[in-house]
């Protein structure tokens, strides 16, 4: 999904004190975030509450949707107290979201249906991003490597797999992240050993398990 900039809804951005230069003069990642349908980092705001009121200045991370009518609404995604469990998630797999790792739970879909979904705190509002599992697109290679179709499926339900650079010789390991622009993020093995005894990550190569954990 991606917008243009002249479609943008500048009004909006006024009620949130950002004028039309202030957005297309945002920080370069933050409007290619907001472009290509993700969102951006924190941006501050200066919100107008009414007449006589002193405007409400916050932090929030912004996002666009596409409306039936092809116009575009504005999301807002303030900074919370602290992160609400509003998937019913497991106590297993909530303690496992809040150290950031991702789950892979049955949700129900905009349309109405119960699907897999692929859960994760969002790293500084501390509010729940989701992402269908049947809509996630894996790239066809990481780092120069490319994928099998095993490897794109471990991934697309939300296990880490660790391959080889091709230019750096060395053994990586990926995982889907739903903080990323790009979806997903690259550690060194070492991390990811040491992620795997602090949160149960399971990393997979291959169809082999190659350190202790747990599947999501």
């Amino acid at each position: 999904m991606s917008f243009q900039i002249k479609d943008l809804p500048y009004a909006q951005f006024e009620q949130l004190g950002m004028s039309r230069r202030d957005v297309i003069t945002m920080q370069p990642q933050d409007l290619a975030d907001l472009l290509n349908g993700h969102r951006t980092g924190l941006i501050s705001l200066k919100i107008q509450l009414g007449e006589g009121m002193k405007p409400m200045q916050t932090q929030a991370k912004l996002s666009l949707t596409r409306n039936p009518d092809n116009t575009l609404s504005l999301g807002v995604h303030p900074i919370l107290a602290k992160p609400i469990n509003t998937i019913e998630a497991s106590p297993e797999q909530w303690a496992k979201m809040l150290t950031g790792e991702p789950i892979v739970k049955a949700s129900k879909s905009y349309n109405g249906t119960i699907e897999p979904h692929l859960h994760q705190l969002d790293k500084d509002t501390k509010e729940i991003l989701s992402a269908r599992v049947g809509a996630i697109q894996i790239p066809h290679s990481i780092q120069d490597t490319v994928l099998t179709p095993a490897q794109k499926e471990q991934l697309r339900n939300g296990l880490a797999i660790e391959i080889e650079g091709k230019a750096t010789k060395e053994a990586i390991v990926v995982r889907l992240d739903l903080n990323e622009s790009r979806g997903y993020i690259i550690t060194s093995v070492e991390q990811a050993r040491e992620q795997g005894r602090n949160s149960n990550l399971d990393v997979t190569k291959g169809k082999e398990n190659v350190s202790r954990g747990i599947k999501m």
